[in-house]
């Protein structure tokens, strides 16, 4: 699905968030913004529906492609970590979309929103639960983020590390 394609589905629902995020394309604030729309909480009325926000994060996605300026040396090293991440391995054998989540919203504030959708019900009773393993697995790589963005590895929204671009 392209960038037009994403605007669309987007701007079906919340045209107000479409109108801020053409505004920003190309903007290093764009993730920012990303950020702030994540971390809405979910009695708010401009919360985003969590298929809503899986279409802001892969537009997201294609920001950092098209502008890797914005990040895209840091999200490579990122994903290299995920991919020899033994918990970040389970979690995707089981549940490919999940792992997908997770990779895009690694650097940023959308983790901690996501990870809380994942582990708290939020259906009423209707989530049927992850298997032991997986649990285990979600909640060793949210203690490992943890331990990473402490250690000054990830820092203001994953955006910028200690390493080298």
């Amino acid at each position: 699905m392209n960038k037009i394609e994403l605007y669309r589905q987007i701007n079906a629902s919340r045209p107000d968030v479409v109108e801020r995020l053409i505004g920003l394309w190309g903007n290093p604030e764009f993730r920012g913004y990303v950020d702030e729309l994540m971390d809405i909480p979910a009695a708010d009325a401009k919360h985003l529906p969590d298929e809503l926000a899986d279409v802001v994060l892969r537009l997201a996605g294609e920001h950092r492609k098209e502008f890797p300026q914005f990040g895209e040396a840091l999200d490579a090293k990122l994903e290299s970590i995920l991919d020899q991440n033994e918990s970040f391995k389970i979690i995707a054998a089981r549940f490919p979309r999940i792992a997908k989540r997770l990779r895009l919203a690694w650097g940023g504030k959308e983790f901690r929103h996501y990870i809380d959708e994942l582990l708290n019900d939020t259906r009423g009773g209707k989530r049927q639960g992850f298997p032991p393993e997986v649990l285990f697995a979600l909640h060793k790589i949210v203690e490992e983020r943890r331990w990473c963005t402490i250690s000054g590895f990830l820092y203001n929204n994953g955006l910028r590390s200690r390493f080298s671009a």
